[in-house]
């Protein structure tokens, strides 16, 4: 018997991540540089198209900003535990602090204070995929 190998990284195409952010060019950053790495990468530039949207599409990881228009990151991240408890939730915000930190790791999520390194980025999300990818069906709506 052959034991899987810990160290194996994840094969990035079999990855579909949603990138949520409201300002253009962060959004666009962030998404050519996982692009770049193989995933496969959607874009949303507001909380309210996020939250009709979840229930119906599959996602690996969430990465959305703090501040949005309609929906904060917060809204987000509770809404996605509710319907996906086991999905990675990656909040991004510049104004952070302890208070906030403690906000997102209580709702769930996972915190990362701009500004930070692309490859510190990169790193956490290859980190909180998992080795092995396995089918991540929408759950119905009842």
């Amino acid at each position: 018997m052959r034991l899987p190998d810990r160290n194996k990284k994840p094969n990035p195409a079999s990855f579909h991540l949603l990138i949520v952010d409201d300002d253009p060019e962060m959004r666009n950053l962030l998404s050519e540089e996982l692009e770049d790495e193989g995933y496969r990468v959607t874009v949303a530039k507001n909380g309210l198209d996020v939250l009709s949207e979840i229930p119906f599409t599959s996602y690996d990881m969430i990465i959305t900003d703090w501040k949005l228009p309609l929906r904060d990151g917060i809204e987000i991240l509770q809404s996605v535990r509710e319907i996906h408890p086991g999905l990675p939730v990656i909040l991004i915000t510049a104004f952070g602090d302890a208070k906030v930190r403690k906000k997102v790791e209580r709702a769930g999520g996972v915190y990362l204070q701009k500004p930070f390194s692309m490859e510190a980025f990169k790193h956490m999300v290859q980190s909180l995929l998992p080795q092995r990818k396995t089918s991540r069906l929408p759950r119905p709506i009842p």
